[in-house]
């Protein structure tokens, strides 16, 4: 009970009810995912229901799992960078809108009255079928928040944001860290383990006290998880009020 006590709050962050909606909410409409479904049969069963290793079947508790807890936009923006495999990025924005309304049809997400838009893809989130959950074990996270000194040799990421889904591991952008250090502090305590990740050789001391972006690895633990790092960039010198 202690556990699903604590994991509520962090959920509760991750899905804001009056901002946020979720693919439940019959987020497309059933024109698009027919024209989807079209696309999907010249264009990408080939590959995703056929030999290639290095296509994943996109319907069922598998693909649902990898991208659950996770807004729309990421799932768009890995579709039209990287599909179809032999032709990335070749097709425009409203085909690669009626993809992804096919497959949440296809992964039994039903339809509305409204077609699906670029602009709208940030603000829906990709659920399972019984709505939002905690983000699983071993999940590749991000979060912002304080990096505070717990002990000689303990860290912590304190006053952080709930953890969130990372697609790019260590790498990091500008434009990330832009979007990152735009956002206010969070209430959340996670222990950080494991900066060997990071390099061999690294030194946590001179990001003392700085407001921080940290990718790692989401480990689940009764009382309380934690986080084992892959990545810290600063984004501020102090992590005060306003920060």
């Amino acid at each position: 009970m202690k556990f699903v006590l604590l994991l509520f709050p962090i959920l509760l962050a991750q899905v804001n009810a009056s901002s946020i909606r979720t693919v439940l909410d019959r987020v497309y409409d059933s024109e698009q995912a027919d024209k989807g479904e079209k696309l999907y049969e010249s264009r990408c069963v080939k590959c995703h229901e056929g030999n290639d290793p290095e296509g994943p079947v996109l319907i069922g508790r598998t693909f649902i799992e990898r991208w659950r807890e996770d807004d729309l936009e990421a799932l768009f923006s890995y579709m039209s960078d990287r599909m179809p495999a032999d032709e990335a990025g070749s097709l425009p924005s409203e085909e690669y809108l009626q993809l992804l309304s096919f497959l949440l049809r296809a992964n039994s997400y039903a339809s509305g009255t409204q077609p699906l838009t670029v602009d709208a893809l940030p603000g829906i989130l990709l659920v399972g079928a019984d709505g939002p959950k905690p983000l699983p074990v071993n999940t590749l996270v991000q979060l912002v928040g304080c990096f505070t000194q717990i002990s000689p040799e303990e860290w912590s990421l304190t006053q952080s944001t709930p953890p969130a889904r990372s697609r790019k591991g260590k790498e990091t952008t500008p434009e990330e860290l832009k979007k990152s250090a735009a956002k206010p502090l969070g209430t959340h305590t996670f222990p950080l383990r494991n900066f060997t990740n990071i390099s061999f050789d690294f030194k946590p001391d001179p990001l003392k006290g700085h407001k921080v972006q940290v990718k790692g690895v989401l480990i689940r633990q009764s009382g309380s998880d934690r986080i084992n790092v892959i990545a810290i960039d600063t984004l501020a010198p102090t992590c005060g009020p306003g920060r």
